[in-house]
């Protein structure tokens, strides 16, 4: 938060990711403390840490600069991969909330999905959905609908989508259809709050539902007035 939009980096200069530090000095002491992450911690947890260290990192830059298009973010993955893809995919978030992905090529676009890295998909849906936010944008509704099983044919729920890319779909659904009161949507969001947990594999179907109900009051943003007066898009 502290260095958030302070960046504006030229399109030859590569971009800083700071290292994780597990080392802490108490008050009042003047001994260094090293956590040993490797040993006490999960590869999950490690991973989510990398992840939000990305975030933290790309956040850093001018939502106002011009150069964040496909070149730039492929000249820079390098340098996140040789830290992790976990932060690459952090990184791949925080361009997307500094509005910046509204210049991915489709190629690259579709080169992230392939990998079927959790992470990557996750940060890429909710990327592309905050950089089009109430916009409608249709390719980036399909690109959310082949991740939602309310929206797929009936026969495609066999598909190996995972619980946390349906939460992150779902919640992009909203920022997409923010403040548009979308009749249709709304009606599915409201479905996929009261979801049936023998209709897929979910672990935690509270995260789901909290994620729908976010994406609802995103699309309803701003109009809770005008449900009283009728209004055709608020009926």
């Amino acid at each position: 938060m502290f260095l958030l939009s302070s960046k504006r980096p030229s399109f030859i200069e590569t971009f800083h990711f700071p290292t994780l530090n597990f080392s802490v000095v108490f008050p009042n002491q003047s001994n260094v403390v090293t956590f040993d992450f490797k040993s006490s911690g999960t590869d999950e947890d490690l991973a989510w840490l990398e992840f939000h260290n990305g975030v933290a990192a790309g956040l850093q830059l001018s939502p106002t600069i011009e150069l964040v298009d496909s070149s730039w973010v492929a000249y820079n993955k390098h340098i996140t991969s040789l830290n992790s893809l976990n932060t690459h995919s952090g990184f791949l978030l925080a361009v997307g909330l500094q509005g910046h992905m509204k210049h991915l090529a489709l190629w690259m676009v579709y080169s992230y999905l392939s990998k079927r890295h959790e992470a990557t998909t996750l940060a890429l849906l909710l990327g592309m959905a905050v950089a089009h936010r109430g916009s409608q944008d249709d390719y980036v509704y399909r690109l959310l609908s082949i991740h939602i099983l309310a929206l797929l044919p009936p026969d495609s729920t066999s598909l190996n989508i995972t619980e946390t890319v349906q939460t992150a779909a779902i919640m992009g659904l909203g920022l997409l259809f923010q403040n548009t009161c979308h009749l249709r949507i709304i009606k599915l969001l409201l479905n996929e709050i009261k979801i049936n947990i023998s209709r897929g594999s979910f672990r935690q179907p509270e995260s789901y539902a909290l994620a729908a109900g976010f994406a609802l009051g995103f699309v309803a943003l701003g109009h809770f007035a005008r449900f009283y007066k009728f209004n055709p898009l608020c009926d």
